[in-house]
């Protein structure tokens, strides 16, 4: 996680870098928890960070 960490810093910047890190550990966090089981951990992690990547409209504006 160190040169991860130091990688998305020098990429994107401290904010940026914290963003997706955090994003890494929760991804880290569901696969020891076995919550992805037979999943390969690289889907885990681009499933998190598109998750928190993806702009989703606010529900109080879609208009049926």
């Amino acid at each position: 996680m160190t040169a991860t960490r130091r990688l998305l810093q020098h990429w994107g910047g401290e904010n940026a870098s914290a963003y997706l890190v955090e994003a890494i550990e929760c991804a880290i966090a569901q696969i020891a928890a076995g919550e992805w089981t037979g999943y390969a951990a690289t889907r885990v992690v681009k499933h998190e960070i598109g998750r928190r990547l993806t702009i989703e409209s606010p529900t109080d504006l879609v208009v049926p």
